[in-house]
């Protein structure tokens, strides 16, 4: 590494006009650390608020990508591919608010082309705040902009939170197991990750109480996610990540 320049990112990282907020940030070569930038937040600190914000949903897809894998091996009490239909794995969904959901697959959920609502719509009125209860997120309590897709599954594409949400009760329908705790204990714990945050959003009594996909993780947890990815998803000789 030249040490030179990892000294003018250090500067540009805390001196950018762009970086009023507290930060932290870790860069490894490998597999040491030679840079932490600290800014009112520790890299094995717990960002609040907004947690690890939309990087979050790179980690859906992996904790869903390791459901799948164990469930293919009999580990897992269903068995899923990314190309099954979605909504079979989230009964709390029943009966379906719009028929057309019944053709979303897994990995529309996680591509933003399932049609499920969007967040950028420039319509004040069609735009969609990220949060619960779960019969709002499921398209159960009236509200047209939850209850209809805005296109058919496959045919466009629009940035979706709500896929990831979607994504999280399908991790839970196939292991049986709540989206954070699978992640804890087939990604963060093998990876040696030891602090998390996870939101939950509350449902009446059919839809229940559940994690969504949205969590916080220190900067060092996310460079051991990366570290591990970078890797083809080996930690320490284990295949943590298909």
């Amino acid at each position: 590494m030249d040490s030179e320049k990892l000294d003018k990112l250090k500067r540009w990282l805390l001196e950018s006009g762009s970086n009023k907020h507290d930060f932290a940030a870790v860069v490894i070569r490998h597999g040491y650390i030679v840079l932490e930038i600290e800014k009112g937040l520790g890299t094995n600190d717990l960002p609040d608020k907004v947690g690890v914000a939309s990087c979050a949903k790179a980690i859906c897809a992996t904790v869903l990508a390791i459901a799948s894998e164990r469930s293919q091996q009999g580990l897992a009490p269903r068995k899923m591919t990314f190309d099954d239909p979605a909504f079979q794995y989230i009964p709390w969904a029943e009966p379906l608010s719009d028929p057309r959901k019944s053709k979303i697959t897994v990995k529309q959920l996680l591509n933003h082309t399932s049609g499920l609502v969007g967040e950028w719509w420039q319509n004040e009125e069609r735009f969609v705040k990220n949060h619960g209860p779960w019969e709002w997120v499921l398209g159960h309590s009236g509200d047209w902009r939850t209850e209809k897709l805005i296109f058919e599954p496959g045919t466009d594409l629009e940035y979706s939170t709500h896929g990831p949400y979607h994504a999280a009760l399908v991790c839970e329908g196939v292991t049986w197991m709540p989206y954070d705790r699978f992640a804890i204990e087939h990604l963060f714990k093998p990876l040696g990750i030891e602090k998390w945050w996870f939101e939950y959003f509350n449902g009446d009594q059919k839809h229940g109480r559940h994690p969504s996909h949205s969590l916080a993780l220190s900067a060092r947890a996310m460079a051991r996610i990366a570290y591990c990815m970078i890797r083809n998803g080996k930690w320490r000789g284990e295949q943590i990540i298909p």
